[in-house]
């Protein structure tokens, strides 16, 4: 687990970073990334309530597509799962 908390740490640096800047800005966090085909059902909590354990990854991009020029999530960081 040792190689999991260099991720961690490198998040705890970047975010900060992003959360501080003058940017318009959205972290997407996703839960575990699989290659399946999409599900159409999207959960994106800022709590952690109701979310899986997966996202598809055709889910998570039209979600990240979406948000592009979609303000709901503005200057926050979501998680993301089906």
């Amino acid at each position: 687990m040792k190689w999991f908390q260099v991720i961690i740490d490198d998040k705890n640096r970047m975010e900060p970073m992003i959360m501080n800047s003058n940017l318009d800005w959205t972290i997407i966090r996703g839960t575990t990334v699989e290659d399946k085909p999409a599900k159409n059902k999207i959960t994106a909590t800022l709590d952690g309530k109701g979310l899986k354990f997966s996202i598809t990854n055709s889910d998570l991009a039209t979600f990240v597509v979406k948000h592009l020029t979609e303000t709901t999530f503005l200057k926050q960081a979501p998680t993301v799962s089906n």
